[in-house]
C-alpha cells in the first residue's frame, strides 16, 4: 500500500461519486496498490474483514493514524467530537490480516448447520437482491435430524451462534466503538464504517483540490496534470499567491 496522490483522489472520486459503496472501496484499494493489483475477481473473493483491513492502511497512509470522529448521544442527543486511533479501534489492521475461512459445522437441538464467511461478492448481490440477512449465502448445508432444511428453518438460537462464528472467524469486519457521553454518562456501542469514512474524506479532499486547479488554471493557465505534478508545498506557495 501507498499513500494516495492528490492525482489518485482526483481519479477515484470521479469514478466512485456515481459507483455503489463496494466498488468505491475497490477503487480506492487498487488506487494505492503499486504491485499486484486486486482484479475484481480477487476483490470480490476478499472477506469483509479483509476489506476494511486494506482501508484502514489506505486510510493511515493517506491521511494519518487519528480518526475525527463525531457522534449524536442516542439518550440526551449530545453532539460529541472525539479522536481514536486506528490501531485502538481495529488491531488487526496493524499486521497482515488474515481471517479463518474455513467451514465449520454448528449443532444445536438435533439441527446441523455447515457455514463459511461471507464474501464481498455476497454483499454485492445481497445489496443487489435487496436481502435482510447473509446468513443465506453462508451456509453450505442445513439439516435437522438428518433431513435437508432451508436456511430460513435455522432456529433463532443456531442463528445466533453462526453470528457469533462468523464474527470471530472475521474479527476486521467489525470496528466498534464504546461512546460515554459526558453530559449524561450514558455509554453505547457504535460500528465504525471505514468504507464511508474514508469516501467522505475523499470527496471533501477532491472538492479542495477542484477548487484549488480553479484558482491557479485560471491565474496562470496551468493544466489540471500540471498542477496536480506540483508538490504540496509549491501549490500552497503559488495559491497564497494568488490569494493575496
Amino acid at each position: 500500500m501507498r499513500p494516495l496522490s492528490d492525482a489518485d483522489i482526483v481519479r477515484v472520486w470521479e469514478y466512485g461519486y456515481a459507483a455503489s459503496p463496494i466498488r468505491r472501496a475497490l477503487a480506492l484499494i487498487t488506487a494505492a496498490t503499486d504491485t499486484n493489483p486486486l482484479d475484481e475477481t480477487q476483490f470480490l473473493s476478499l472477506t469483509p474483514g479483509e476489506r476494511d483491513a486494506k482501508l484502514f492502511l489506505v486510510r493511515r497512509d493517506t491521511f494519518g493514524s487519528a480518526l475525527e470522529c463525531v457522534a449524536s448521544c442516542p439518550s440526551c442527543g449530545e453532539s460529541l467530537e472525539f479522536t481514536t486511533e486506528i490501531a485502538a479501534l481495529v488491531p488487526e489492521a496493524a499486521t497482515e490480516y488474515i481471517p479463518d475461512r474455513r467451514p465449520v459445522t454448528l449443532t444445536d437441538a438435533g439441527y446441523s448447520v455447515t457455514v463459511r464467511p461471507p464474501t464481498i461478492g455476497d454483499l454485492e448481490e445481497q445489496a443487489s437482491l435487496g436481502e435482510e440477512s447473509i446468513i443465506d449465502r453462508c451456509v453450505l448445508e442445513a439439516d435437522h435430524n438428518g433431513e435437508p432444511i432451508s436456511p430460513d428453518e435455522i432456529p433463532a438460537p443456531l442463528v445466533a451462534a453462526i453470528d457469533a462464528h462468523l464474527s470471530s472467524a472475521d474479527p476486521a469486519a467489525i470496528a466498534e466503538l464504546t461512546i460515554v457521553c459526558p453530559s449524561c454518562a450514558h455509554s453505547w456501542a457504535q460500528i465504525f464504517d471505514i468504507a464511508a469514512f474514508l469516501w467522505a474524506e475523499i470527496a471533501s479532499r477532491a472538492s479542495r483540490i477542484f477548487h484549488e486547479v480553479h484558482l491557479l488554471a485560471r491565474e496562470y493557465g496551468w493544466s489540471e496534470s500540471e498542477i496536480l505534478a506540483l508538490s504540496a508545498s509549491r501549490r500552497e506557495r503559488y495559491l497564497s499567491l494568488v490569494r493575496g
